[in-house]
C-alpha cells in the first residue's frame, strides 16, 4: 500500500519525514554502538553478511550503522530502503535480479551485487516511516521465514526506542547545562 495517493499528499508526508528525522537528531552523527550493535545482531540471527539502519533524507540514505558495507550514504534515488518506505511495509526481495524495480540497479549488476534485501521500516511513534533495518545478501536466500521477518521487526521498533530514549537523554542534558549556567549566572549577578 503505497502511503500517499496525490501529490499533495505526497508531498505532506515527506514533509513530515523530514521534521521527525531532525526532531530525533540522528542523521550525520557519529557511531554509536547500541546501534552498531544492533546491526550485527540483525546479521547474526538472519546470518547475512550485510546489515544496516538506513533513514531515508531528501536525497540520500543514510546509513547510521552498518555492517559488511564500505559507504556511509547512497542516492535516495532507486535505493531498497526509500523503496520499503514509500511501500510502507516489510519489504522483502527475494531475488532484486527478478525484481521489476531493483533488475538493473547498480548495487545488483555489479559489486556487491545484491540478490536478497528484507528491511522492516523505522517508525517514529507518530508511524511515520523513516527508513528500515534491513539485512542484505549476495545470494538467494529462500529460507528467510516468518521468523526472521519478526525478529528483524522486533529489532526495528527497538531501534526506534532506543531512538527516542537517545532524544530524551540528550534533552535532559542540554536542560542540565542550561539550569547549571542560570545558577552560575545568579550567583555572578548577587
Amino acid at each position: 500500500m503505497a502511503l500517499a495517493i496525490d501529490d499533495d499528499g505526497a508531498l505532506r508526508l515527506e514533509e513530515r519525514r523530514q521534521q521527525e528525522l531532525c526532531r530525533l537528531q540522528i542523521l550525520n552523527t557519529r557511531s554509536e554502538r547500541t546501534f552498531d550493535d544492533i546491526v550485527r545482531v540483525a546479521a547474526l540471527l538472519c546470518e547475512t553478511p550485510m546489515s544496516i539502519i538506513g533513514f531515508v533524507d531528501r536525497y540520500r540514505l543514510w546509513f547510521k550503522a552498518k555492517v559488511g558495507v564500505e559507504v556511509r550514504e547512497a542516492p535516495r534515488e532507486r535505493s531498497f530502503c526509500s523503496y520499503a518506505v514509500e511501500q510502507n511495509a516489510f519489504c522483502l526481495i527475494q531475488d532484486a535480479r527478478a525484481h521489476p524495480v531493483f533488475a538493473r540497479h547498480p548495487a545488483v549488476i555489479s559489486t556487491p551485487t545484491v540478490r536478497f534485501y528484507a528491511g522492516a521500516l523505522l517508525k517514529s511513534r507518530n508511524e511515520c516511516p523513516l527508513g528500515t533495518l534491513a539485512v542484505i545478501d549476495t545470494m538467494l536466500r529462500p529460507d528467510f521465514s516468518e521468523n526472521d521477518q519478526r525478529n528483524l521487526e522486533r529489532l526495528a521498533r527497538i531501534t526506534m526506542e532506543h531512538l527516542e530514549l537517545r532524544l530524551e537523554l540528550l534533552s535532559n542534558r542540554r536542560f542540565e547545562r542550561r539550569l547549571t549556567l542560570i545558577e552560575h549566572l545568579s550567583r555572578t549577578i548577587a
